[in-house]
């Protein structure tokens, strides 16, 4: 009996390692958002106060059109937490969690991330240049609050 609960605790222990190894970080663990290099030099300047949310902004539009969604949406979280009037900020995270190319099915969650993003930057548009509003109101007409609405 000792040793059946000793091997089941060994078991255990070893399916625990192995899915921890494997598992997703969590949000606590996720790793910072940090600029990278050696992306080029490509500069789409926006309305901010802020010269490192620009900077962010700009790794996320290297990101998104280098077809990395998931790190794009970071970096342009990363500069709206810098510039919480960066409107453009949100444009940037709708458009990258939103469907594109290459996937084009994506989850409600995701929709409904993207449709709150291009709502929030609308919102933040009003005061900020009309070459602005223009993007933010192209790609609202996007996306859709309801549920059943085709995204394509």
């Amino acid at each position: 009996m000792k040793r059946s609960i000793l091997a089941l605790a060994f078991l255990l222990m070893f399916v625990t390692n192995l899915n921890a190894q494997h598992g997703h970080p969590s949000a606590r663990e996720e790793k910072p958002v940090v600029l990278l290099t050696g992306l080029g030099e490509t500069s789409h300047p926006v309305a901010t106060t802020s010269a490192e949310a620009q900077k962010f902004f700009n790794q996320g539009f290297i990101l998104v059109y280098g077809f990395n969604h998931d790190e794009a949406a970071r970096a342009f979280r990363r500069a709206a937490e810098l510039d919480s009037q960066m409107a453009m900020a949100y444009w940037g995270l709708a458009l990258a969690v939103g469907p594109n190319y290459n996937e084009n099915a994506i989850s409600p969650e995701r929709l409904k991330m993207a449709y709150d993003a291009a709502q929030k930057g609308l919102a933040l548009a009003v005061k900020g240049p009309e070459h602005e509003r223009a993007y933010l109101e192209a790609l609202a007409k996007r996306f859709s609050a309801a549920p059943d609405a085709d995204q394509k």
